[in-house]
């Protein structure tokens, strides 16, 4: 009777701690969605499709049913507004231990843009694993142009990127196609920030920083880093 009443306290007492946070609902994938409007692609009319990136007025790619990818016309896509989901903000040992179990880069530094929460994380390795370095608050791709999701690496860096006369960007990293990390949206003659945006889904797929932290990563990441897109 004693062992049993033992027994039954050991599950009560467990029973009622926290339970610690999944890893899976910790750090949940952002998936921007979109509906097909037409049939295109072997996807019929009213399919709802992921949206992987996206050509302005030209094309998306999308997930087919299968798991695989395919490219469909612009105007064959409905982009789909998904709400940020309500997360609490992660500790650094958290998010060192999810991306020592999941990330790799072959330089010794990672950058992770986390879409759910329109966060950057750096992370450098050493002698106890990734630690985390700094958090850096951003903006990212709306509901028609998603930032692709996936494993890149720092291909080449400018000082600065943009249209003629409309805008210019500064610190730019380059990580997929036309795909970078860069400052928030200066004027032409790069003078004054004319979009200072950041923390919202907003770019057509790049990821915007403050100046401060796009000219940091500027000249600390070395081309070659791994950036985690999830």
């Amino acid at each position: 009777m004693r062992v049993r009443s033992c027994l039954l306290a050991f599950v009560l007492f467990f029973a009622i701690l926290p339970v610690p946070a999944r890893a899976a609902s910790l750090f949940p994938p952002y998936k921007y969605e979109g509906e097909m409007r037409y049939a295109a692609s072997g996807l019929a009319a009213g399919t709802r499709v992921r949206l992987y990136e996206a050509e302005h007025e030209k094309h998306y790619t999308v997930s087919t049913p299968s798991g695989g990818r395919v490219r469909v016309p612009w105007d064959a896509v409905m982009p789909i507004a998904v709400p940020s989901p309500a997360l609490r903000e992660p500790s650094a040992a958290e998010i060192a231990d999810f991306v020592g179990e999941r990330m790799h880069s072959r330089t010794g530094v990672l950058l992770w843009v986390d879409l759910a929460r329109v966060r950057v994380y750096l992370l450098e390795y050493g002698d106890e694993g990734w630690t985390l370095v700094r958090t850096l608050r951003c903006s990212v791709g709306d509901a028609a142009h998603p930032t692709p999701s996936g494993r890149f690496e720092i291909a080449y860096r400018s000082a600065s990127i943009g249209k003629e006369n409309l805008y210019l960007c500064r610190h730019a990293l380059c990580f997929y196609g036309g795909y970078m990390l860069h400052s928030v949206l200066y004027d032409w003659a790069g003078e004054s920030v004319t979009d200072g945006r950041l923390g919202e889904r907003i770019s057509h797929g790049c990821i915007r920083l403050s100046p401060k932290d796009s000219e940091y990563l500027y000249r600390t990441v070395p081309i070659g880093t791994a950036v985690y897109v999830r």
